[in-house]
């Protein structure tokens, strides 16, 4: 009887934590699309101490209108880059179009960025630090890591569920069968 409800136990508790995973899952991607949000994990060590390289940063859109000095951004460095930089806004200058532009630096680095930041290259505003969560935030990050975390949580809720099923069968005595020859 024992095996039986460690069973029944531990198919609940795989309910809930796939329950759990689904709910994540959802709810991020929820944020993103309601809020223009994003997570974002920190890579380098340019942003110190305010930002630790292994932290996970939560970034929402932002109106370049709105930026103020002191403000942490994430913006490409140029257009055809893939990599983004997140640095705080150290100054605001006109550019030669009229546009904002922002004097940036990291807060461990003397001296600002080379190129100042055009209003079209920033990309969001820093809303959060999540310390230490910047390495699940990458792995998360991979297109096919929820799909595999799903699918392993389904494997394991279904693992447990056939076990309890088969732990609720009751194996009932045959009736022997008599064998030529053999008296009864």
């Amino acid at each position: 009887m024992r095996r039986h409800q460690l069973l029944k136990a531990l198919c609940a508790t795989s309910d809930a934590c796939l329950g759990v995973v689904v709910a994540v899952i959802i709810a991020v991607l929820a944020a993103q699309v309601m809020f223009g949000s994003s997570v974002l994990a920190v890579t380098s060590g340019s942003m110190a101490p305010a930002l630790q390289v292994g932290d996970a940063i939560v970034t929402t859109e932002v109106d370049p209108s709105t930026i103020d000095v002191g403000d942490v951004i994430i913006f490409r460095p140029n257009e055809e880059s893939a990599v983004v930089v997140t640095h705080r806004v150290n100054a605001i200058a006109v550019g030669a179009h009229g546009d904002r532009v922002f004097v940036t630096a990291g807060d461990a680095n003397r001296s600002p960025d080379r190129e100042p930041v055009g209003s079209d290259d920033v990309l969001a505003r820093q809303a959060l630090r999540i310390p230490a969560a910047g390495r699940l935030v990458a792995s998360l990050t991979t297109p096919s890591t929820p799909l595999l975390i799903t699918l392993g949580a389904m494997f394991a809720h279904l693992s447990l569920a056939i076990a309890h099923a088969a732990d609720r069968v009751t194996v009932r005595p045959s009736h022997r069968l008599r064998l030529r020859g053999e008296s009864a």
